[in-house]
């Protein structure tokens, strides 16, 4: 039994440097920022989220740091990024799963022919998205979300439970910040509020964390999706753009189609190699 068990935890730690030798480096030659890389079958992704201000010719894309600002970008067409709820400081709240969530932005950034992705990267098509999908196979959510900051609301939605948004900060970021969603009135954990660990492997390393989003109407959705931008517009419709989604209770990774005003929407973005 005792050698099992030794067994079991030599096999453990393997596959775990062996996960954590998939990680190669990209340095953006734009700003010098650094970002890890997986790869994932014949495909090679980064494994965190971009977090760009400018197009790869050095033209700054609109910083939108209020709602109004947002939407009048939305409204003109015009490439813009933004902050979750606007603040910078929103990157520490999100500390126990990653020291940057990268910045929100919508489909006119992704679109704009002076390129978003760094070079010899682009921002992946359907296709592409699919592709990895199909190699993950079933569950393809477990495999891609990291396993830290997910969690799982089980049972009774309406019982008493902490607040998404903040569960998961350290208890030094909490006593520092106000979450501007429960607004520091936490409430008792719920025993119905359990973490989904059990069912998140990141095996393929690409590590997808939880940011949330932003509606193009102005609402911020808190932190219980990964939600991504694909480069394609829906065939036939030129007023649908498509994006990929990992959500909190659901373990597939799910394409989502946004018509024309919701390409003001604010997602992240993961890039793939050329």
């Amino acid at each position: 039994m005792r050698k099992n068990i030794l067994f079991l935890v030599s096999m453990l730690s393997l596959s775990t440097t062996m996960l954590a030798q998939q990680y190669g480096i990209l340095k953006d030659t734009r700003d010098g920022k650094i970002y890890k890389t997986v790869k994932i079958g014949n495909q090679v992704w980064m494994a965190d989220n971009l977090d760009v201000s400018k197009f790869r010719n050095g033209d700054l894309i609109l910083h939108a740091k209020t709602s109004k600002e947002w939407e009048k970008a939305g409204k003109n067409k015009q490439p813009a990024w933004c902050y979750f709820e606007y603040d910078s400081n929103n990157l520490i709240f999100v500390e126990s799963i990653s020291k940057n969530i990268g910045k929100l932005y919508n489909w006119y950034a992704v679109n704009d022919p002076r390129g978003i992705a760094p070079l010899g990267w682009h921002v992946p098509t359907e296709k592409e998205w699919e592709s990895l999908t199909n190699f993950l196979g079933k569950n393809a959510g477990t495999k891609l979300k990291n396993t830290f900051g997910w969690m799982s609301l089980k049972g009774d939605e309406n019982s008493d439970k902490d607040c998404l948004t903040c569960i998961d900060w350290s208890e030094s970021v909490k006593n520092k910040v106000t979450c501007k969603t429960c607004k520091g009135t936490r409430r008792k954990t719920s025993s119905k509020l359990l973490t989904d660990l059990d069912q998140l492997t990141n095996r393929s390393g690409f590590s997808a964390i939880p940011g949330g989003h932003r509606s193009n109407d102005g609402f911020f959705f808190p932190f219980q999706t990964a939600h991504y931008w694909g480069s394609t517009l829906m065939k036939g419709n030129s007023n649908f753009a498509t994006s990929f989604m990992i959500y909190i209770n659901n373990h597939n990774l799910t394409q989502i189609s946004h018509r024309a005003d919701m390409k003001a929407d604010g997602l992240y973005m993961r890039c793939i190699k050329d």
